[in-house]
């Protein structure tokens, strides 16, 4: 049965329907992942205007039908409008790496109010400009991954229990196990452990992090390859179908 719904939700993506119209994929606070049409988008003068953008924040109104794959947008107002992340390259670089990833991993119509949360506090950490964009995005991933269900532990092995302070703070590069989502000290280390190496510095990092809160980290902080291939390889191992960030490319090159 067919109902008018409405809810908060960030935008997405967009993308070109026919002559005058949009396919705008939504991800709402209520009711999850959302594709809609929106007629008339793109005609001139039209009463969308920016909050069809990727990463608007905003109230949208949809005719929903369970089981249709694309529903019926009849209204999408600002909720909250982002002065500064468009800006700045780096932060328009994370934000919509943030908003692209959120689509990939989620599924269509269901509802994850802790991982809407972690979103638009990211958002609006981007826009206040006091934290590193690349800081927010790297503790975006990390905090996503815990509220898609495969939480990382970075403050003690992931076989022993050991504090990670113990055994990371000594020099070369401390093995995170992939599969469960943390550090593994000497003893507790086998060749059967799926592992990915990390830096002293870059387990620095991952320890400073505040887990289910975003922000708090450092505004100096600059891109790190490695930290994103650890992240990149995370997901991949606990998500099927995951593939590398296609924004982060584009910005890149």
């Amino acid at each position: 049965m067919s109902s008018i719904v409405k809810s908060e939700a960030v935008v997405l993506r967009a993308v070109k329907f026919g002559e005058s119209s949009r396919i705008v994929t939504f991800f709402t606070e209520d009711f999850g992942k959302i594709a809609g049409m929106v007629k008339g988008a793109r005609r001139p003068g039209n009463r969308f205007g920016s909050t069809l953008q990727p990463m608007s924040r905003v109230s949208v109104v949809i005719y929903r039908k369970p089981g249709r794959e694309v529903q019926t947008v009849s209204q999408c107002d600002h909720v909250r409008t982002w002065r500064r992340i468009t800006t700045d390259l780096d932060r328009i670089a994370a934000g919509m790496q943030m908003v692209e990833l959120v689509g990939m991993v989620l599924h269509d119509e269901e509802e994850n109010r802790e991982a809407y949360g972690l979103l638009t506090s990211a958002l609006g950490e981007l826009d206040a400009e006091t934290i590193s964009p690349w800081w927010l995005f790297y503790d975006f991933e990390v905090q996503l991954a815990g509220a898609l269900g495969f939480r990382a532990d970075f403050h003690r092995c992931a076989g022993c229990g050991r504090p990670a302070e113990e055994f990371s703070g000594a020099a070369g590069t401390v093995k995170i196990d992939i599969g469960r989502g943390g550090p593994i000290c000497r003893s507790c280390d086998s060749p059967a452990v799926r592992g990915a190496l990390l830096s002293r510095g870059d387990m620095d990092f991952f320890l400073r992090l505040t887990p289910g809160k975003i922000g708090g980290g450092a505004p100096a902080f600059t891109r790190n390859e490695q930290i994103e291939k650890f992240l990149s390889e995370y997901f991949a191992f606990h998500l099927a179908g995951y593939r590398k960030l296609r924004s982060g490319e584009v910005f890149r090159s």
